[in-house]
């Protein structure tokens, strides 16, 4: 599926397809504990589980499965990632994710990325529905979903196995007529 690693402008920002070249960078970030505070991975300890994160990412791009981008700015800083999960081609889905290293919170970039990000899904792709999943204390991201427009559809109770037991997600989704 080659329209997975398109590369993508936006007013700021590349996204490009996540290789190893990104593999230093993105380490930093996803060792992070503030960072991966609420996403579905334990901070990375070794530059290695980066570079095996990366390769697995690749391998469901390759399959059409799930595509991971990485930020990066005109001076070729790498800010964060955004992806494509869970591509559900049968019923026209996908799930998103994305992080933004802590020297970039706060700068609209992750809302630039999603943004790209939607409208990449929705007219190059023909996806339908997309949803993201949110831990509930997680209240930046809650909002940055909000304010693209999407709508939170409930709570999927103790949905994700964590270090201290089980989370509860909230599911929020968007769909392509709600863009027209």
């Amino acid at each position: 599926m080659s329209q997975l690693k398109k590369v993508i402008n936006t007013e700021r920002l590349t996204l490009v397809p996540i290789s190893q070249a990104h593999a230093d960078v993105l380490f930093t970030y996803w060792s992070d504990d503030e960072v991966t505070r609420y996403m579905n991975i334990v901070p990375m300890k070794k530059i290695d589980e980066a570079r095996q994160m990366i390769e697995m990412l690749d391998q469901y791009a390759d399959q059409g499965n799930a595509v991971r981008y990485a930020l990066v700015l005109g001076d070729g800083q790498v800010v964060g990632s955004v992806g494509l999960n869970a591509i559900d081609t049968l019923n026209d889905g996908a799930e998103i994710g994305y992080d933004v290293g802590k020297p970039y919170w706060r700068q609209g970039y992750g809302k630039e990325a999603l943004n790209a990000l939607i409208n990449f899904a929705f007219d190059t792709l023909q996806v339908n529905r997309l949803e993201a999943k949110v831990i509930p204390d997680n209240m930046p991201s809650l909002a940055l979903l909000e304010k693209l427009g999407f709508e939170k559809e409930g709570c999927l109770r103790e949905k994700e196995k964590t270090e201290t037991g089980y989370s509860d997600l909230y599911l929020y989704s968007l769909l392509r007529k709600d863009q027209l």
